[in-house]
C-alpha cells in the first residue's frame, strides 16, 4: 500500500508543478503582450508628431521672407500642430495623444512642442502600473524639416 501512494503522492506534486509553470508561462505573456503595446504606443504617436511637425513646417511667414528673406514659421503653425495631432490623437485601444507645450524660440525660427503619450495597460495593472505615460519632444525648423528628441 505504501508504494501506491508513494507514486500517487509523486504525480500530484508533478501536477502541481505542472499548472504553476502553465500558470507562470501566461502571465509572463500578458506582460510581453502589455510591453508591445507600450512600444507600438509610442511608435503611432512618434508618427503622428512627425506628420503635424511637417504640417506646421510648411506654415512660413511669407511678407517676412519676403521682405528680409529669412525663414521664420508664421503664428499659425502652433495652430496647424495642434490640429493635426487632435485630428489623430486616437492612436488605437484606449491611447492618447496630448500637446502639452507649444513654444518658438529663435524669434520663431524653430517650434518645439512637448507632447504626452497615455498608454493603458492590462496585465501589469495587478501590479500597481495602469498607464504608461511618455514624453515626446520635437522640434520643428521650418527651412530642414524636423528633429526628434526623446526624453
Amino acid at each position: 500500500m505504501s508504494r501506491l501512494r508513494k507514486k500517487l503522492e509523486r504525480g500530484q506534486a508533478t501536477l502541481v508543478f505542472g499548472m504553476l509553470l502553465i500558470t507562470l508561462l501566461a502571465v509572463f505573456a500578458w506582460v510581453l503582450f502589455d510591453l508591445g503595446r507600450l512600444g507600438l504606443g509610442v511608435v503611432r504617436a512618434r508618427n503622428v508628431l512627425d506628420l503635424a511637425a511637417y504640417s506646421a513646417a510648411n506654415h512660413i511667414d511669407q511678407p517676412n521672407f519676403n521682405r528680409t528673406q529669412h525663414l521664420i514659421l508664421d503664428p499659425s503653425a502652433t495652430d496647424s500642430f495642434r490640429h493635426a495631432v487632435e485630428a489623430n490623437s486616437r492612436l488605437g485601444e484606449g491611447m492618447t495623444l496630448t500637446v502639452n507645450h507649444v513654444e518658438f524660440l529663435d524669434n520663431r525660427g524653430y517650434m518645439r512642442v512637448v507632447a504626452t503619450v497615455r498608454i493603458p495597460l492590462g496585465s501589469i495593472s495587478m501590479f500597481g502600473i495602469g498607464k504608461a505615460e511618455q514624453q515626446i519632444t520635437t522640434v520643428v525648423e521650418p527651412r530642414y524639416g524636423l528633429q526628434n528628441v526623446y526624453d
